[in-house]
């Protein structure tokens, strides 16, 4: 047969093709045994209309029990308390006793300065006040000279030896004697002041790790000199964290800052522990938003005993805002909106229909809705396939068309295909010895 020939065989039956596909679509609409282009719908249709075939869905039970409301949350972990150690004075730093991740004890010395020049203001202080002390001395024995002055010039006035004018000259220098012994101690307390102030600097040389807890431990988070370094006061040595108990900061916005309040559990779980879950409590919540953000700060407090947690790790924080027991439950893909109302399709067990019941959600949480109202009554709800579905329509379990598919379906000949039908409605296929018989007969 030439290329020519066959071409027009071709050509042939494709306009035969094209000429039954027009007539269809005009005819196809006057013949009610075909719907929307699929034959068996029905004048009406799918679902509960007039004619309209069964809609195969899924189903779930409807349950009695308990749901949480866990909101979940990001946010960075902080260390509880967090100072850094510095010196109240100048000077070259000698010693550094510590280096990061070393524990540190309350009143631990950190790092030592050189000390030469406040040792030298020590001795100065020391000696300025023994000075101090040797003019106290001085000025109280010459007081002592000039009360007895004083004394004996009174008794010879009163012998009418002495003068009026004697009597009150020795009176005066007494006076004026008791006068040097009250600056004397004055310079004996301002000596001692200096001395002590030249102690304190001397002490500033041996900086201390210092707080208010006695039993809590801190760590070195970081250091931020070496040895030989010449620092200016309240330059920064290291830094001091306490990582038994953490901080958690998250920022909550205001659908849920309402339902937050102190004291609410938390669970805390890390990206970087994974499998490990950690305790603890919402502990302050901030008063404000933010204009940038429109969240609050909230922060959780977690006990970190084992120190797995670190700060500056990002975490994920669960928060149970309300729980409910005995309370309704279906499947969270049950609920639907169905002419504006938000519902369940039931199924009637009795007559296999589902019927569409307006419901009021609460919770939802973990694939599971808390129906609030009604009270729903027994049989499954759909959960797979509510859009071909309206009130009242016919519906297929899947149990249902199982059953249907395992029955024995009559084959080309009028005979039956053993397990013909369950294979055509995705039933169990068959097994790999039965497939390679079936390919060798058809091999044959």
């Amino acid at each position: 047969m030439s290329r020519r020939i066959v071409g027009r065989i071709v050509g042939a039956a494709l306009f035969a093709a094209a000429a039954a596909g027009t007539w269809y679509v005009l005819k196809a609409p006057e013949d009610p045994s075909v719907v929307g282009g699929r034959p068996g719908a029905g004048p009406g249709g799918f679902g509960g209309r007039p004619g309209a075939a069964a809609v195969a869905v899924e189903a779930a039970p409807v349950e009695r029990g308990d749901i949480r409301d866990i909101r979940s949350f990001s946010g960075t972990l902080e260390p509880s308390a967090q100072f850094d150690v510095a010196p109240k004075t100048g000077g070259r730093l000698i010693e550094l006793e510590v280096d990061i991740g070393d524990p540190v004890e309350k009143g631990m010395m950190i790092a030592r300065l050189d000390s030469d020049e406040a040792v030298q203001q020590l001795e100065e202080a020391r000696a300025a006040l023994e000075v101090s002390r040797a003019s106290l001395a001085e000025a109280r024995s010459s007081l002592e000279s000039k009360r007895s002055a004083y004394e004996r010039t009174r008794q010879l006035r009163e012998q009418k030896v002495a003068s009026v004018s004697e009597l009150e000259a020795a009176e005066a220098e007494a006076k004026a004697q008791e006068a040097r012994v009250q600056l004397a101690l004055a310079q004996v307390a301002q000596s001692e002041a200096a001395m002590k102030t030249a102690k304190i600097r001397l002490d500033y040389t041996t900086v201390e790790a210092t707080w208010h807890d006695p039993d809590e431990r801190r760590y070195v988070g970081e250091r931020y000199v070496n040895e030989g370094a010449t620092l200016t006061a309240n330059a920064p040595i290291v830094s001091l964290v306490n990582i038994d108990r953490l901080t958690a900061v998250i920022y909550v916005a205001e659908r849920d800052y309402p339902r937050i309040s102190n004291g609410q559990a938390a669970s805390i779980h890390a990206d970087a522990l994974p499998g490990h879950r950690f305790s603890g409590e919402v502990a302050r919540i901030a008063p404000q938003f933010s204009t940038e953000s429109r969240q609050a700060r909230v922060e959780v407090e977690i006990a970190n005993p084992d120190h797995l947690l670190k700060p500056g790790m990002f975490v994920r924080i669960d928060i149970e805002l309300a729980h409910v027991e005995n309370t309704t439950l279906v499947p969270v893909s049950a609920v639907v909106e169905h002419q504006g109302q938000t519902g369940v399709f039931q199924i009637d067990m009795s007559d296999s229909t589902a019927h569409f019941v307006p419901v009021r959600t609460g919770i939802l949480q973990g694939g599971q809705a808390q129906i609030v109202e009604p009270t729903l009554g027994e049989g499954p709800v759909v959960v797979l396939g509510q859009h071909l579905l309206h009130n009242g329509s016919a519906v297929l379990l899947p149990s249902t068309t199982g059953a249907a598919a395992r029955e024995p379906q009559p084959g080309p000949s009028g005979g039956n295909l053993p397990g013909g039908g369950a294979r055509a409605n995705g039933g169990d296929r068959p097994a790999a010895g039965e497939a390679q018989s079936q390919s060798g007969t058809s091999g044959q």
